[in-house]
């Protein structure tokens, strides 16, 4: 969203008094939680969605990570930046779905090809319910499609820092052995903890082979809990109430969408030898994820950045709990400590203060 670079990339100056005494960041964070207090959404409305109902995918939201580098995981597959009506399109609008694909094909120096779908600097948010109607391709074996959420900075701190929600991924190598492969759903949540690395989740399974029909695949998250649901029934909790003083303070921050379907790797799917996925057994074979539809409803803690006209809470008004809104996610996209704070500021004068708040609101008036 080329607005929201602007505003978080200013590298103008503000005009200025010698004489005023600048406010400190601890003051900016008191002001926009005050500001967001003012606020009155109508809770568990459909906030944002896509329906997937145009004839292409909407780039102005979505955007493909491409590269065949293993993706940390030793992944088999290249991610291709094909989608729409590109020849062999890797992912692409059908009949009022979204659809990736995956493909047995030499591209890159892979032997497969899939695509990878981001929201990252389109469409973040933070606390809410996102749901979305899933038909999953035949898994078996060596196919890992997934419907996940991925901290806004990690480019910042990396992963696993950054936070992770997998709302819904299947195709691990466990439920390759129990012969579950195409009913095993599993979410997860993945977190940095005392310098290294922590993750819980639990399972579920669907009837029948997911395959067969769509299927919900949902996650609740608020301030104290966030909760996995498959066809609208809970199986799997997780408390993150302990904030940063359990180190958990990932998930208080804003998240992006990823849509993906990936091949083989040694993590999770545990298949590295091309000649083993028996889901795309000969050249040109390919296998299909379909998305339905994905939506975000709104709770009493969400906050949506979404689109260029300054209404990032969908009320129909760009007014100060939205300028509030966009002020906490300067501090938390940029600031992720007070002590570094470099990024935050956008007057670019050396200090994180009240002239950068007065650059951003600049800014926010323009939209």
């Amino acid at each position: 969203m080329a607005n929201k670079k602007v505003l978080l990339n200013h590298q103008g100056h503000s005009e200025r008094g010698a004489a005023v005494e600048r406010p400190t960041v601890l003051v900016i964070i008191s002001l926009t939680i005050l500001l967001c207090q003012l606020s009155c959404p109508v809770f568990g409305a459909v906030i944002w969605q896509d329906e997937f109902n145009g004839p292409n995918l909407d780039t102005n939201i979505w955007t493909t990570e491409v590269g065949g580098h293993g993706w940390g995981n030793g992944e088999l597959q290249y991610y291709t930046s094909r989608i729409d009506g590109t020849a062999n399109a890797n992912a692409y609008i059908e009949s009022g779905k979204l659809v990736i694909e995956a493909r047995r094909e030499g591209y890159g120096g892979k032997q497969f090809t899939s695509a990878r779908l981001i929201s990252k600097n389109n469409l973040t948010f933070k606390y809410g319910t996102i749901e979305a109607r899933i038909k999953m391709a035949d898994l078996a074996n060596g196919l890992w499609p997934a419907f996940w959420l991925l901290g806004v900075n990690i480019d910042e701190v990396s992963w696993p820092d950054c936070g992770e929600i997998d709302i819904v991924e299947m195709g691990s190598a466990g439920a390759i052995s129990a012969g579950t492969v195409n009913r095993k759903v599993d979410a997860t949540a993945h977190w940095e903890n005392g310098g290294g690395y922590a993750g819980y989740g639990l399972s579920d399974y669907t009837a029948t082979a997911a395959y067969n029909d769509y299927h919900l695949f949902k996650v609740t998250w608020t301030p104290t809990l966030i909760t996995a649901y498959l066809d609208g029934s809970a199986f799997w909790w997780f408390d993150i109430s302990g904030g940063a003083g359990s180190d958990l303070e990932e998930f208080h921050e804003h998240m992006f969408i990823i849509l993906n379907m990936a091949v083989g790797g040694w993590n999770y799917v545990e298949i590295t030898n091309p000649a083993l996925i028996t889901a795309l057994p000969t050249a040109g074979s390919s296998e299909k994820m379909y998305i339905d539809w994905i939506r975000i409803s709104d709770n009493a803690w969400t906050e949506l950045w979404n689109g260029s006209d300054g209404d990032f809470d969908n009320d129909g008004n760009a007014d100060m709990v939205d300028f509030s809104i966009l002020a906490k996610y300067w501090l938390e996209t940029n600031c992720g400590s007070l002590g570094d704070c470099e990024n935050a500021d956008v007057d670019d004068d050396g200090d994180v203060d009240f002239y950068d708040l007065k650059v951003l609101m600049s800014d926010w008036l323009l939209l």
